[in-house]
């Protein structure tokens, strides 16, 4: 028997640091190169659950991927991390469960989790969209939790779904007659009449896990026990027999015995003490009628108390998986019955799912988008914050196409999209709401990045520097306000760009400087190599920068700071220190100096006598 996995949030509380349990919450199936699960899994667990509260299941043990189909299928996500090991070496994440995924329509999240992997990464997943996974990037962040918005929901309307099934029911079941549960749920589900209907069972139960309370109030809470029949439940000691029939019994709660494998109905009397009428769900109208019956009374309250918002709830359950199994295509339908009645939540929910769920459709996203903001443009309780937040999506939803990805065949428009953030700008550069004043310097560092980048495609080399320029700037206010690494990141992506359409050499030089500096501090805070790399190739292209002036002093200065710099890029010390004893050498050329000319070549090609520097 496979042992899975999970990891949950931590429980409110928790002296230990105990999770929560996974009952009730959407499942997600995490999945990657062996070589990678160590690396990857505890801080991919961590970055999902920082935005949605679901359960992130897993398995270490090295199983034939039949065992693992039928846990697949009923995932609400895959989640797989993308590296090179996945590419290039054959693992079961990418050769059974990525390929069974896809035909099965089980909702697919890669995340790039290393760079230049693009073209390994098509010949792998073809046009599936990839988020990038990195701590280092807020807009890398906000996309994947609006991804995430889309295709969970959170805690309080997962509540409301939960409200929306006000038919509960009880299934008992043997743990190695999962695939019944699957099959049996699907098929109750198919019928309009019991579409009110959630099921309670102990989903993916954990070995070591005691949920025994829970099942108690499960059973006291549920309005039919549904015993699924076969020849496991007559086994001696198992927990149906011991436990969750005798308190359905003692509580008088009605009894359905849906047989779905040939079962001994002499020996079931015997063992349970009670002539079961056993109804089988392959007879069709038999076994709707039998059910019908037993929950009738309910059906009735339930269409009484009906409201399309309640509709709306379960179109959200099914869509996200959220108390019920996962069925997009009916939460789809169920959402647009509630778009279709003009409803503003269900409105901006499809315009999320449009735009960052697999249903991926962006002209139809913007489309509802804007509907959405012209409702909230008309309603006087809608604060600023909320108004832009919603803008500035919708600006990105008119921009990103051609911006992000110049092959994608959608509709763009990027007068209104520039519109859009200006708009955004407008809005936030009066605002005074000091509570969210991290929130709104973020949109307003989106907002002066995507008007950089259209004014680029306009060929409007004046405005992108000017937003760029605006970007760095409130980056850099922003850093020192809270010295978060991430605005010091944004200063350094911005100033690229303010170096690219710099009107002079000594403005280029200046922003060139601005850079290097920036580039020093985040490689100072996180000692990461890549941003090492990026302080190295900074200090580079300055120096190039002076050199092109003759500014030999100023050029020397940098390629001394590469030697300053070198310690720290662990694997690539020597081939900086190589770059910049060459460099000096060519330098040492020009100002007709031979003898530190020679000392530099020494230490380039590495001699006996070599120096430490």
């Amino acid at each position: 028997m496979i042992e899975w996995k999970y990891k949950t949030r931590l429980a409110k509380n928790s002296a230990g640091g105990q999770m929560e349990r996974p009952n009730g919450k959407p499942a997600v199936y995490f999945s990657c190169h062996p070589a990678d699960l160590d690396t990857y899994l505890d801080a991919v667990a961590d970055g999902l659950l920082r935005f949605q509260n679901f359960a992130v299941w897993y398995t270490d043990a090295d199983i034939p991927f039949g065992e693992i189909e039928l846990f697949l299928s009923a995932m609400r996500l895959f989640v797989v991390p993308v590296t090179k090991n996945l590419l290039t070496s054959g693992s079961r994440a990418a050769c059974e469960e990525l390929i069974y995924a896809k035909k099965n329509q089980v909702p697919i999240l890669p995340l790039m989790m290393e760079p230049s992997l693009e073209q390994l990464y098509r010949d792998t997943f073809g046009n599936i969209q990839y988020i990038s996974f990195s701590s280092k990037s807020a807009e890398d962040s906000r996309h994947l939790e609006k991804y995430l918005s889309a295709m969970f929901s959170g805690d309080e309307i997962s509540e409301k779904i939960h409200d929306a099934f006000g038919i509960r029911v009880f299934l008992s079941y043997r743990k190695k007659d999962f695939q019944h549960v699957l099959k049996l749920e699907r098929q109750i589900h198919q019928y309009p009449e019991f579409e009110h209907v959630e099921f309670w069972y102990d989903d993916y139960l954990t070995p070591g896990e005691d949920f025994e309370d829970s099942i108690i109030e499960a059973i006291c809470k549920c309005d039919l026990f549904l015993l699924i029949v076969t020849p496991s439940i007559l086994e001696h000691g198992n927990y149906v027999l011991l436990k969750e029939y005798p308190l359905a019994k003692a509580m008088g709660k009605p009894v359905l015995a849906v047989r779905m494998a040939e079962t001994d109905k002499k020996e079931l009397g015997r063992v349970y003490g009670e002539n079961f009428s056993l109804v089988n769900p392959e007879k069709e109208k038999k076994f709707f009628r039998k059910l019908f019956s037993g929950l009738e009374g309910f059906i009735q309250r339930e269409t009484q108390n009906e409201t399309l918002e309640r509709k709306y709830f379960r179109g959200l359950g099914y869509y996200t998986g959220s108390w019920v199994e996962r069925d997009s295509q009916k939460g789809l339908q169920y959402i647009q019955e509630a778009v279709d009645a003009g409803l503003p939540d269900p409105i901006n929910r499809l315009s999320q799912i449009y735009q960052y769920g697999n249903e991926r459709d962006l002209p139809r996203a913007a489309a509802l988008k804007k509907q959405y903001i012209e409702i909230l443009r008309q309603n006087s309780d809608v604060t600023d914050f909320a108004y832009a937040g919603e803008l500035l999506d919708y600006g990105m939803l008119c921009a990103s196409p051609s911006i992000e990805d110049s092959n994608r065949p959608v509709m763009t428009d990027i007068q209104g999209a520039q519109e859009v953030f200006q708009k955004v700008v407008e809005i936030a550069a009066r605002s005074e709401n000091e509570k969210n004043i991290s929130k709104w310097r973020q949109m307003l560092l989106s907002s002066y990045r995507y008007l950089a980048k259209i004014s680029e495609i306009q060929d409007n080399k004046e405005d992108a520097l000017r937003y760029s320029d605006r970007r760095v700037e409130t980056a850099r206010e922003a850093y020192c306000n809270s010295s978060d690494i991430g605005y010091l990141r944004e200063m350094f992506d911005g100033l690229y760009t303010c170096i690219r359409f710099a009107h002079d050499a000594d403005e280029k030089i200046y922003y060139s400087k601005e850079r290097c500096e920036a580039a020093e501090k985040i490689a100072g805070i996180s000692g990461d190599e890549d941003d090492i790399d990026r302080s190295y190739t900074s200090l580079s292209r300055l120096a190039e920068l002076y050199k092109a002036r003759n500014d030999l002093e100023k050029e020397e200065e940098c390629y001394h700071a590469i030697l300053k710099l070198s310690p720290q890029a662990v694997s690539r010390k020597r081939e900086y220190q190589r770059y910049a004893w060459l460099k000096l050498a060519d330098l040492c050329i020009r100002k007709n100096d031979p003898y530190m000319e020679g000392h530099y070549m020494r230490l380039w090609m590495g001699e006996p006598d070599e120096r430490r520097w």
